[in-house]
């Protein structure tokens, strides 16, 4: 899987991060544009991994938290 960072990722724009619903150290959570449900959420971590198993155990807990 390639990773795409900087100024070519989707999420780390501006106008994602200024869509922000929630945020904590390792993560943040923004509405969905196209959600399943009502009040569905993307939750991110602000470190970019290619993998969500590459995460840190904080990180986890702080995406959970959200």
């Amino acid at each position: 899987m390639n990773l795409v960072e900087g100024p070519h990722c989707p999420f780390c724009t501006d106008h994602v991060r200024a869509r922000s619903i929630a945020e904590n150290e390792t993560a943040f959570a923004i509405e969905d544009q196209y959600p399943v449900t009502d009040g569905h959420a993307l939750v991110l971590p602000k470190r970019q991994v290619s993998h969500v198993f590459e995460l840190t155990e904080e990180e986890v807990r702080d995406a959970a938290a959200l």
